[in-house]
């Protein structure tokens, strides 16, 4: 499947009626399907943590609720832009969710100057995420901010 059609795909999925925590588990079922990657979450950020609102794949999450400390999801939301990790064994901000990841990366979704919450993507492989996957990860992100206005809607 082409990037052009997983983001119209994602779109669909997030516009259908329904329960926005299971759109976003659609979401993440059809993002791991097409990419094969390990492992997909979508996170609500707070100004001090993230929780999970969705996710594909196993284990079931490790932490599906943990505070923003010095962990990659600060930087990811700090700086508003995607943060990589092609070895999380390398990196002592990684918080262990398996022993069997080997490179995470964090898209954070973002409404005009807010970040809304994080995709959240793991692989076993260490050097899974190129530019190219990262370009394509955004533009899910994008497509996602709908759901975090209709979970406040129901808040």
């Amino acid at each position: 499947m082409q990037q052009c059609e997983l983001v119209n795909e994602v779109r669909e999925a997030v516009r259908e009626p329904g329960c926005p925590r299971l759109r976003a588990s659609l979401v993440a079922d059809l993002v791991r399907s097409v990419t094969g990657f390990h492992w997909v979450g979508i996170y609500e950020a707070s100004p001090s943590a993230v929780e999970l609102l969705a996710w594909s794949g196993l284990p079931g999450p490790a932490h599906p609720r943990f505070p923003l400390a010095e962990n990659l999801t600060l930087e990811a939301v700090r700086q508003a832009k995607p943060l990589v990790c092609n070895d999380v064994a390398g990196d002592p901000r990684y918080v262990a969710a398996s022993d069997k990841i080997g490179s995470e990366v964090i898209v954070p979704v973002v409404d005009g100057d807010r970040v809304l919450g994080t995709l959240d993507v793991e692989d076993c492989r260490p050097g899974a995420f190129t530019e190219e996957l990262v370009a394509k990860l955004l533009a899910i992100a994008a497509e996602l901010v709908p759901l975090y206005e209709e979970q406040h809607a129901l808040d």
